[in-house]
């Protein structure tokens, strides 16, 4: 299974990626339980907070679907709309989980 939309090229060496890709998804899931733990209307800033630190993480390791879907999060909530702001951190942990599950076959880990 190659997807080269889950994770883009990075400048860092193979073994170097892999021997850190375990530390980003304790931290991801780690920050993940905080956001499913706020109240989607009382916490907006919060959660834009979050999300955008979700990005930036997702993006530092090339996460791209994570990334993405931590985007439209921060973009979502930046707009003041939180009608579909759980909707869309379901999606977010739905792409934690095809990325984590794509790094554990794709990069044995």
């Amino acid at each position: 299974m190659t997807n080269p939309s889950i994770f883009s090229k990075t400048e860092i060496s193979l073994e170097s990626f892999k021997d850190l890709l375990p530390f980003f998804f304790e931290e991801i899931w780690e920050d993940f339980k905080v956001l499913k733990q706020l109240d989607t209307f009382k916490d907006i800033e919060e959660i834009r907070s979050l999300a955008h630190k979700l990005k930036g993480s997702s993006a530092c390791y090339a996460a791209n679907l994570m990334s993405a879907n931590a985007k439209a999060l921060q973009d979502y909530v930046e707009s003041n709309n939180t009608e579909q702001t759980e909707k869309l951190i379901n999606e977010f942990e739905k792409s934690i989980q095809i990325t984590q599950e794509y790094a554990k076959e794709y990069f044995n880990i």
